[in-house]
């Protein structure tokens, strides 16, 4: 088959055709489908004249074909709808509900459940079930999923899984456009297939050399498209376009659409001009006749620049000629208009009518210049009979004194009856005029008589005074702006201020007065607990002054004249030492802290340090007022040494003035350690009598040493008779030794004593086998 080729020639029509995909819709949109599909089958064996292996491969092609359209029509009728409720705005869905759609299914809105799509190869459907994607391989076509493209007028198209349509008339295609044409028709690069190449085709693109040298495509006489770096005009290509005309990216060129538009540009909007001819080039890239707002033209540019004011909507190149919100005045936009000045109503300021007008409307004065008054909006030399000249400079004056700065509205100078006089004057008959009240004055009577005064100064004796003016034994009181005399607030006070007393005098009996902390003037004897009255009459000076910090009551600051105490203002508890008459936070040694006086209490006798008086409340002891050392005891009393030894197994121990347990088993005892054992008891853990040894410890019965025997009823440990090893009593000694004076002697047992040999009875001698006298 015989083919040839139409090159496209237009730059218009450069664009190619875009194919769309099959639609894909309900149970009819797939019926449609098949009936496509059976038609491009046909198509398929149509063109079998031209190949006998086109044929063959269209037979295959259509047999495919209505094998995938077979299986489609199976899993429509197994498609199924899980049916059970589900609330609004969700969907049932494997025994659950859902609010998205899984892959393969799609939302039945009149059922509210999820329902299988009718192809068992859709990826995803459409409301009806048909297909709208495709999975394993599968291929879209008109809402279902087939194994393979029809093979004449469609193409695969891999990157959404569909066939797509070959442009018109094309056997066969791919993405790019028509591959073959039946016969005798065309390859067309934008028309798919046609009959006859159109008069601006040429069929050998090489002759279009013959034309322009830069042509890419043409006719016979003139180029359509251009090489690169030129740009189609007028049937030739240029390589830049002339004025009014822009270098397209397409490389043709495009008119600027702005009839006055010089050189134009592609922006995201479209095209726009870059100069002008006769008009003015605006910021929207536009020529216009007439700037727009707050813009002018600029006649040597040709461009609309911004005013200078940024709040003028009109100007020249120099001032601003309209304004808005703000008034236009000698070219500038200001707020108001200056003095002698009024806005028109076009926002233009413009001179008053009257000369001596400070502010004015368009046909009569509202404020005068000195020295002329406002009179039925005139400004007049001098007011008519029976008004008064009202002059308000020197209120301006005093105000800018006070660094208020006077405003045009001030300027009041006017004719006016004598009760509208303004504030501080007053119509003074004689002259006609407001005249002036004495300063600080806001109403008067006269220059000399004032009524009211300003917010700074105080009403006396019809004057205005400032609150240092106000005389001796008076104070500026605010409430009701005049010199308050001091004993209306504070009796017996002879200076004063707002809050009360600064100084006092003695009273009508001549009784000095004190002043306390809140400003009031007492008695010495009223002087408020804590303070004291002190008194300097040479610098006249009286007051109840501060005590001592915690202590209540004082005759003076300093040691030696607390009277009580209390707290300090560190929150200490201070107690009176009352042989100090000073407040102290620790009491001296013998004393206590009496936290309900606040005072410094002797302990009992002997006690040096105490918690309180009697019994039980010593807490360390010394010398009693006999001199005597006394001794803590168990009790928390302080007792004489032998009180010690009263209280039970204790000691009296010198060092530390305190009754000290005996050792464990010991009722009695002069110290504590071995040997200080005076009495003993039982064993205080097996319970067993204990025994008082010749060392002062006590011992076990078994315990007690060579030489002494057990006395049960002096519990000690006693001594054997005179020279006794052993024995049973004081009087009855069992075994002998030698003498304890002279060691070289021994001594014999006679009648449960140890004697000499000398001395043993007659019939008897003295026998060292034994150690007795031993009868002869």
């Amino acid at each position: 088959m015989k083919l040839l080729l139409c090159t496209v020639a237009l730059a218009s029509f450069s664009t190619l055709l875009q194919a769309a995909v099959v639609p894909v819709g309900g149970s009819r949109d797939v019926d449609q489908g098949r009936k496509l599909f059976a038609r491009a089958t046909s198509t398929a064996k149509t063109t079998t004249s031209a190949s006998k292996t086109t044929s063959k491969t269209t037979i295959k092609a259509a047999t495919t074909s209505k094998t995938t359209t077979s299986s489609s029509k199976v899993v429509t009728s197994t498609a199924a709808v899980i049916s059970f409720a589900c609330p609004v705005g969700k969907f049932a869905y494997s025994s659950s509900c859902v609010t998205s759609c899984p892959g393969a299914y799609f939302e039945n809105t009149t059922a509210r459940a999820f329902q299988a799509c009718k192809d068992r190869n859709a990826g995803t459907c459409n409301d009806k079930g048909a297909a709208t994607s495709c999975t394993r391989n599968t291929w879209l076509f008109a809402g279902t999923c087939v194994s393979s493209c029809p093979p004449t007028g469609y193409y695969a198209d891999r990157p959404t899984r569909s066939c797509i349509g070959c442009l018109r008339y094309a056997t066969t295609c791919d993405a790019s456009g028509a591959l073959t044409c039946p016969t005798g028709q065309f390859i067309s690069t934008i028309n798919g297939c046609v009959s006859s190449c159109r008069a601006w085709n040429y069929l050998d693109k090489d002759d279009c050399a013959t034309v322009d040298a830069n042509a890419a495509t043409c006719n016979s006489t003139q180029a359509f498209t251009c090489k690169s770096n030129t740009f189609a005009y007028q049937g030739k290509c240029v390589s830049s376009c002339p004025a009014k005309f822009l270098n397209s990216p397409s490389g043709a060129c495009l008119p600027c659409g702005d009839a006055d538009a010089q050189t134009c540009s592609i922006v995201s909007q479209g095209l726009v001009a870059t100069s002008c001819g006769v008009n003015f080039l605006t910021t929207a890239g536009v020529c216009a006749a007439v700037c727009p707002t707050s813009y002018y033209p600029d006649l040597t540019t040709h461009t609309c620049k911004r005013c200078s004011d940024p709040r003028a909507s009109a100007c020249s190149a120099t001032e601003a000629t309209a304004c808005t919100g703000s008034v236009l005045s000698l070219g500038a936009c200001v707020d108001k208009c200056p003095v002698s000045q009024y806005a028109d109503d076009k926002a233009v300021c413009r001179n008053c009518q009257d000369s001596n007008a400070l502010s004015c409307t368009s046909t009569a004065a509202l404020t005068c210049n000195a020295p002329t008054y406002l009179n039925a909006g005139t400004c007049v030399s001098n007011c008519p009979s029976g008004l008064f000249s009202d002059d308000r400079e020197s209120l301006i004056f005093r105000t800018s004194r006070k660094e208020q700065g006077p405003s045009i509205s001030d300027f009041t100078r006017s004719c006016v009856i004598g009760t509208n006089c303004s504030i501080t004057t007053f119509a003074k008959s004689t002259t006609s005029h407001c005249t002036d009240c004495e300063t600080h004055a806001l109403t008067c009577v006269s220059e000399t008589r004032a009524l009211t005064c300003d917010k700074d100064t105080y009403l006396t004796n019809a004057h205005c005074l400032t609150a240092d003016q106000c005389p001796p034994g008076t104070y500026p009181d605010s409430a009701s702006r005049t010199c308050r005399r001091c004993s209306t607030l504070a009796p017996n006070s002879r200076t004063c201020d707002a809050k009360g007393a600064i100084a006092c005098n003695p009273d009508a009996n001549g009784a000095q007065t004190f002043l306390t902390a809140s400003k009031q003037c007492v008695f010495a004897a009223q002087c408020p607990m804590g303070t004291w009255p002190k008194s300097d009459d040479d610098a006249l000076v009286y007051v109840c002054n501060p005590c001592d910090d915690g202590t209540t009551s004082c005759t003076d600051n300093g040691a030696g004249y607390a009277i009580s105490c209390g707290t300090t203002s560190a929150q200490v508890d201070v107690y009176l030492d009352k042989a100090l008459k000073t407040c102290v936070a620790t009491c001296p040694v013998k004393f206590f802290p009496q936290a309900s006086s606040s005072t410094c209490e002797r302990c009992d006798d002997g006690d040096d340090n105490c918690s309180a008086n009697g019994e039980g409340t010593a807490l360390k002891c010394g010398l009693n007022s006999n001199n005597q050392q006394t001794f803590l005891s168990p009790s928390k009393d302080c007792v004489l040494d032998w009180g010690c030894a009263a209280a039970g197994p204790y000691f009296p121990d010198y060092q530390r003035a305190a009754c000290v347990s005996c050792d464990s088993g010991e009722l009695a005892c002069n110290h504590d350690g071995a040997g200080g054992a005076t009495r003993c008891g039982k064993d205080a853990i097996s319970g067993v009598q204990l025994y008082l040894a010749p060392s002062k410890d006590c011992v076990t019965e078994d315990a007690c040493p060579t030489n002494t025997w057990v006395d049960k009823q002096g519990n000690t440990c006693a001594a054997c008779p005179y020279g006794a090893l052993q024995c049973n009593s004081a009087t009855d000694a069992t075994i002998c030794g030698a003498d304890p004076n002279n060691p070289a002697i021994a001594l014999y047992l006679q009648d449960g004593l140890c004697i000499t040999a000398d001395k043993c009875p007659a019939m008897t001698h003295a026998d060292p086998r034994f150690g007795v006298c031993a009868a002869n």
